[in-house]
């Protein structure tokens, strides 16, 4: 008798330890996310900012362009390629910018796929 409850207590401990475990490593995944968010977003509003410095130069800088441009009235053709030039510089770093700050490839290169296939 005293064997197979010696025996039942060892499986009901380790089957409580197991869940105990789990629910552990379902928090601790859950705050790692939630870090990570916190990161990410830290780094959005980083990178924004610089940007958004960069864009007011370029800003500044397309407008001197276009002014000088401007003056001859035969250069129409010249004004268009400024604008195209101006629109390139700012398209190219925007979609860089939304891939890189993707919470999919984020979530893919930080392992939390990992972690949570894991839980």
């Amino acid at each position: 008798m005293g064997f197979t409850r010696k025996i039942f207590s060892y499986f009901l401990s380790q089957m409580a330890y197991q869940y105990a475990f789990g629910k552990v490593k379902k928090k601790a995944v859950l705050i790692y996310l939630k870090a990570l968010q916190a990161m990410r977003r830290s780094m959005l509003i980083a990178v924004m900012v610089f940007c958004f410095l960069q864009l007011m130069i370029f800003g500044f800088l397309g407008t001197v362009a276009t002014a000088i441009w401007l003056m001859p009235q035969d250069t129409n053709t010249k004004l268009y390629y400024l604008l195209g030039f101006f629109a390139f510089i700012f398209t190219v770093p925007f979609v860089a910018l939304c891939f890189i700050f993707s919470e999919k490839l984020w979530f893919r290169i930080s392992g939390a796929e990992k972690l949570l296939k894991e839980v």
